[in-house]
């Protein structure tokens, strides 16, 4: 289950598309605001923090919402993989229950395949799913993918395993999810491109420079 780099590649390929269409937009942005004769260097410097600014809230919100929805999809694969109980009720729903609470006995993986071997032998789904999703959660690999091999889930597990979240997560979504400051605004972070934003030379409005 080591294929997490190529499918985090895949999953960003549309994300990098859109956020690379925002940086060009602002750098054309960008060479108008440069291109203005009537700015003085601190006007200027104010328009291209606000261009800056305006680009960036874009890409944060589409940053938020793609972790909203890689999220709601780990969910959803969860739930196909191991956790059906939500549509089970009466004696089905005691069995799932029964064979959850056996299955978080285990502690070892070979305890765990040989429980998900007798569960698949005696057609007890239940506790089939109960092993699988306890060796999962343990870091059991070669039990995870023994009951996606039986059941046929194998690519779904594959593309759980690759939706894991964590650092790995985090650090590519800062470098995906980012836009470049102008060489005027090099060095200035988040706070200083605000407080530029909020001034401008005097006799001067401020102007805007809408995202197309």
């Amino acid at each position: 289950m080591r294929r997490r780099n190529k499918m985090q590649n895949t999953e960003y390929e549309e994300p990098a598309i859109a956020v690379a269409a925002i940086q060009r937009e602002l750098d054309r942005q960008v060479d108008a605001i440069r291109s203005q004769r009537s700015f003085s260097d601190a006007g200027r410097k104010t328009e291209l923090a606000k261009s800056v600014l305006a680009a960036r809230e874009r890409v944060q919100q589409m940053r938020s919402d793609f972790a909203s929805e890689r999220e709601q999809r780990r969910e959803d694969l969860l739930r196909y993989l191991f956790n059906d109980s939500y549509l089970l009720d009466g004696s089905d729903l005691i069995a799932h229950r029964d064979a959850q609470d056996r299955a978080d006995q285990l502690t070892t993986s070979d305890e765990a395949m040989a429980m998900l071997n007798r569960a698949n032998l005696h057609s007890d789904d239940s506790l089939a799913s109960a092993v699988a999703e306890a060796a999962f959660n343990k870091g059991w690999t070669e039990v995870c993918e023994r009951y996606a091999t039986l059941t046929g889930k194998a690519s779904a597990l594959r593309e759980l395993v690759g939706s894991h979240i964590g650092r790995h997560n985090s650090l590519a979504d800062s470098v995906v999810f980012r836009i470049r400051n102008p060489k005027e605004l090099s060095t200035a972070n988040e706070a200083r491109l605000r407080e530029l934003a909020e001034v401008h030379a005097p006799g001067m409005g401020p102007h805007h420079w809408p995202m197309t």
